[in-house]
């Protein structure tokens, strides 16, 4: 067998996809598309890591660097991500992640990308814990600054960022301002 295999996915909705992987002794790797260009973002969107955007329409798209393949990684993440960002659930959007190993590294193997042996929760539990508490602590920021109010004064709950004043906004609201902040280093999980 070659060590370039094509191989054709069918879903119940009748749309045939065709992937390239290069195939090794230890499996095989997906190899046929470029990741897009990071950031690639839509006016109004923030990102502030390679995991999480928020959307001006305060959804928050998730991009999940493992494969779901039946172990819950994707309601696994997005809850991780939810519960720091103290985003609403039921705006949490999850897709798939690109090819782009230097991005999407497994934790665990090095620079590779990949899933397997039911590692992909706990080899990223405090990497989705990080990008959800960083991405929360620069739209707290944002309001801090906007509001002119001390950042420790602001609640976040369902992706609403309020202040005892009375004032609020959405993620989506507050996500170009957000955008402008510095990235912390160590947010408080």
């Amino acid at each position: 067998m070659s060590n370039t295999a094509t191989l054709w996915l069918i879903f119940g909705s009748g749309l045939s996809v065709v992937s390239t992987y290069r195939c090794f002794d230890f499996g095989c790797v997906f190899t046929n598309s470029e990741p897009p260009p990071w950031p690639n973002l839509e006016a109004g969107v923030f990102q502030p890591n390679a995991f999480i955007q928020v959307k001006p329409d305060g959804s928050v798209l998730l991009t999940v660097s493992k494969a779901e393949m039946g172990q819950g990684v994707t309601t696994g993440f997005a809850t991780l991500v939810a519960e720091e960002l103290d985003a609403d659930w039921s705006t949490v959007v999850v897709e798939g992640a690109p090819a782009d190993a230097k991005r999407y590294a497994n934790t665990l193997w090095g620079p590779n990308q990949g899933t397997g042996g039911s590692t992909a929760i706990a080899n990223s539990f405090m990497q989705m814990r990080q990008a959800g508490a960083t991405a929360r602590a620069m739209l707290v920021a944002a309001a801090a600054e906007q509001w002119k109010v001390p950042a420790s004064e602001i609640v976040v709950s369902k992706g609403i960022v309020s202040h005892g004043s009375g004032k609020s906004a959405t993620f989506g609201e507050l996500a170009d301002a957000a955008a402008s902040q510095p990235v912390p280093e160590n947010p408080k999980l």
